[in-house]
């Protein structure tokens, strides 16, 4: 079951200096085109891992998995016509941009006349913690600047994005509303024990601190101090929209297996 955790969240790494990078990484990005057009190095020096390149549109950037939608590459309306071109040559386009720009590349996206949901997105959320922003294939929360502990920046991936080659692939559904999680009450859970009993925010006791503890294990970076607040309540959800569990940020039964599973 831990090997279904690794294959949901895996840490990519991209740096100006191909050499910064960690020898183990397994996810690596790089630029096709601009100042730092780093690509091709990166797919010599890491054979096994799997790539994704980077267009800031120096090119065109026709064929690029990634579009970087920041101050001095791509503008907002620049990667939403990009993606429409990507889409019409029949390959899944991705957005890379800062989580405070959110609200700009979807409404040129809308301008262009593209799906929000026929797009994926990484985002740049840079807290120093390792998590992952809803709705996005890739969060970028580490840079040198914000503790990733090297002359890199650091970013968790969700699912099978990248996939082992940039091939097209169909829009994303739209959500389905989750199911309701039954009224808890005693059951056998995976380690033979009991349920422990349902927490959410605003609740104190020994069960939220075995939580937050659960928690940690997947990087959430909270205190163990059996307190379920708004920092615990932010690592639940992300826990569940991971694990594509009902977003509700309470742990009942079905969270609490999911923790237990792969904690």
């Amino acid at each position: 079951m831990v090997a279904c955790l690794v294959e949901l969240m895996t840490t990519m790494y991209d740096a100006v200096d191909v050499a910064a990078i960690p020898a183990d990484a397994e996810i690596v990005a790089g630029y096709v085109d601009g100042n730092w057009p780093t690509f091709d190095a990166l797919v010599k020096a890491f054979p096994n891992a799997r790539h994704v390149s980077i267009t800031v549109g120096a090119t065109g950037g026709a064929g690029a998995m990634v579009a970087d939608c920041e101050t001095g590459d791509f503008s907002p309306d620049g990667a939403a016509h990009w993606a429409k071109g990507e889409i019409d040559a029949g390959r899944r386009p991705c957005v890379y941009y800062s989580r405070s720009n959110a609200a700009a590349v979807s409404a040129a996206l809308s301008r262009a006349g593209v799906p929000t949901n026929a797009v994926d997105y990484w985002v740049a959320d840079w807290t120093g913690a390792a998590h992952v922003v809803p709705g996005s294939v890739a969060t970028q929360w580490a840079s040198p600047a914000t503790g990733s502990g090297g002359n890199f920046d650091i970013s968790e991936t969700v699912g099978t994005w990248p996939p082992p080659v940039h091939v097209p692939s169909p829009p994303v559904p739209e959500p389905v509303p989750p199911i309701p999680a039954p009224t808890p009450g005693p059951a056998p859970s995976p380690t033979g024990g009991f349920m422990p009993p349902t927490i959410k925010q605003g609740d104190l006791s020994g069960a939220v601190r075995n939580a937050q503890r659960l928690l940690n294990v997947h990087g959430a970076g909270l205190a163990t101090d059996g307190a379920f607040g708004p920092a615990t309540d932010k690592a639940v959800r992300n826990f569940q929209t991971v694990l594509h569990l009902g977003v509700d940020g309470i742990v009942g039964p079905a969270t609490w297996t999911a923790l237990d599973t792969f904690g």
